[in-house]
């Protein structure tokens, strides 16, 4: 009787841990409007094995109701939006945020997202296998940290205000045993800017944290061009960017010095953001239109400081500007059309919208700050 009454018990503990696993699994999902036999679908395959993914959805741009039902049945933790380069622009990034906070009745995002794309399929590829591999060995990736800051003009006493939050960065890292190099650029093409520049990408090799603060477009960031990544690797690098654009990988609003508004298309060989993924980045974070620059600190203190995601710091920054104040409801416009009110619409826009993250959301890039409660970046 005893026996019994202690493999009833045994049953019963071996019932509840397997309830307990169930209900904390999280719930991870591929997105994509690619077919099986597209080059582009092997990324889908390799995810589904390495995520062990819930579900791939099949999707089109132009029903995105349909993937927002099928995601409110599901409730997913983490979605990774696959597609080729050419699929992504201010609309679809723009609906994926909004889709994002549907999932309740409140406006906050209820999932961590991100895009993987590349300017070819391996190049998509790389960046799963990247993920990967940082995962498996990330306790002997070195500690290093790089970034370009704009001094702004004119700004008055705020124009060193992107270098001394650079500055402060390389200071709290350097605390915690990190190589650290930060430079400014004054928007001069001249011999001191160029000097500075390869000393930039000689230590940006390899790094784990790359920051961009200031302006930038579809063909570079902060006086770095897509031209000037050649031969350099970035693994495991997480990039956060904050200039304009800079997330474009074939169309864009292109916003003249005249104030007038008009869609554009860049070459995929020549985005910014295409480039650091063939040179290997893990993440970055970045946007496909303006000032994106406002929502970088946020992003950073989430993952170094609380150890979150690479998707989870995404969905926290945008969690924190909604709560300020930031609407969630975008206005769209017809992609290939001359369309009048294309400047209204970006006005209209929430800066948050634009926003978004290439990589995999899954990823913690600093995971023992959480685990051993200490911070990064902070003194």
């Amino acid at each position: 009787m005893a026996k019994l009454k202690f493999l009833l018990n045994l049953l019963i503990l071996l019932l509840l841990f397997n309830f307990s696993l169930l209900y904390s699994k999280q719930i991870y999902i591929v997105v994509t409007d690619i077919n099986s036999n597209n080059p582009y679908y092997q990324v889908v395959k390799e995810l589904k094995e390495f995520r062990k993914v819930d579900k791939i959805i099949h999707f089109e741009t132009n029903k995105l109701l349909s993937l927002e039902k099928q995601l409110c049945q599901i409730k997913p933790d983490y979605v990774v939006i696959v597609v080729e380069p050419k699929t992504i622009n201010l609309n679809l990034v723009a609906k994926i945020f909004q889709i994002s906070t549907k999932m309740d009745e409140d406006s906050q995002v209820d999932f961590a997202y991100g895009f993987i794309t590349g300017a070819k399929p391996e190049y998509a590829l790389i960046l799963v296998r990247n993920t990967i591999h940082a995962e498996n060995v990330y306790t002997s990736l070195s500690n290093k940290f790089s970034a370009v800051a704009e001094i702004l003009k004119p700004a008055g006493i705020y124009s060193n205000c992107l270098y001394n939050q650079m500055i402060y960065y390389a200071d709290c890292l350097n605390k915690n045993n990190w190589g650290t190099y930060v430079i400014k650029w004054n928007s001069k093409d001249d011999l001191i800017w160029r000097q500075e520049k390869t000393k930039f990408l000689n230590h940006v090799n390899n790094n784990k944290l790359i920051f961009f603060g200031g302006h930038g477009g579809p063909f570079g960031s902060i006086g770095i061009k897509t031209i000037d990544l050649n031969g350099i690797n970035l693994f495991p690098a997480i990039v956060i960017n904050g200039g304009c654009n800079t997330g474009v990988t074939y169309r864009y609003l292109y916003k003249s010095f005249n104030g007038s508004t008009s869609q554009k298309k860049i070459d995929v060989k020549e985005s910014f953001a295409l480039k650091l993924i063939q040179q290997g980045v893990i993440a970055h974070f970045t946007s496909v239109g303006e000032q994106c620059w406002v929502h970088c600190e946020q992003f950073i203190n989430s993952i170094c400081n609380k150890g979150e995601s690479t998707g989870n710091a995404l969905k926290d920054t945008f969690n924190y500007f909604i709560k300020d104040g930031e609407e969630v409801n975008v206005n769209l416009f017809k992609i290939d059309e001359t369309y009048p009110n294309i400047e209204k619409w970006c006005k209209s826009q929430t800066r948050i919208s634009t926003c978004l993250l290439y990589g995999d959301p899954a990823y913690k890039p600093f995971p023992d700050t959480a685990k051993n409660n200490y911070n990064l970046i902070q003194k």
